[in-house]
């Protein structure tokens, strides 16, 4: 009889362990003001809550004891451990603190900006390019050069332009400095560039070096 008893007291024990329970309280910071939005949850679970913009807090545990974890943005995560039903619990959470690795700023002489300028020289990056209204959606590095000032096109669609009052016969056209006869196609429509592999191109309106200086 006296093992019965026992055997039916420890099934009592287990099935009042095995009970859920709502656990409440209240979130806030070492300045005692509440912090919304803070996770709850109950650890080894899926089940977990937020905190309202008051601090407080309902979470219903799966079982006693539990150990809730508390986490937000900001603040040291803390875990707290409950025993019994219906408890109410006050959490405060320490700000988090990071400290940086070193910050070094380095700048130019305000005087090599101009000592380091090439006179009469447009550079002409692909990503700014792109930002220029195309062709039938398609980016065209001459089309893009002909919108420069001291550049005109030689006629409406053509690929051809003019430097300066120069002619594009006058035109020294290189990729990868191999020089480049004809720079369109389909009458001149399209370049034959494929803007795709370009990163920059520059174009020398004025002072052009000495190793570009044969266009024939």
């Amino acid at each position: 009889m006296k093992t019965i008893l026992a055997l039916v007291f420890t099934l009592m024990s287990l099935s009042v362990c095995a009970q859920s329970a709502k656990i409440s309280g209240v979130i806030a910071g070492n300045d005692g003001k509440p912090i919304s939005f803070v996770s709850v949850a109950e650890k080894g679970t899926t089940n977990g809550t937020i905190s309202d913009s008051e601090g407080n807090f309902i979470i219903k545990v799966k079982q006693l004891p539990a150990t809730l974890y508390f986490s937000c943005l900001g603040y040291e995560p803390q875990e707290y451990q409950v025993s019994s039903e219906n408890t109410k619990i006050n959490i405060k959470l320490e700000e988090e603190t990071t400290e940086l690795s070193e910050v070094q700023v380095t700048a130019k002489h305000g005087r090599s900006r101009t000592d380091n300028v090439i006179i009469g020289v447009e550079n002409i990056q692909m990503s700014e390019m792109a930002k220029v209204p195309a062709l039938m959606g398609e980016r065209d590095v001459i089309k893009s050069i002909q919108l420069l000032p001291g550049i005109k096109s030689e006629g409406d669609g053509s690929c051809g332009f003019q430097v300066r009052g120069g002619t594009a016969a006058q035109n020294l056209i290189l990729i990868d400095n191999a020089p480049i006869y004809n720079a369109g196609h389909l009458m001149g429509v399209f370049s034959t560039f494929n803007d795709e592999a370009l990163t920059n191109a520059s174009l020398y309106k004025g002072a052009i070096p000495a190793q570009f200086g044969d266009a024939s």
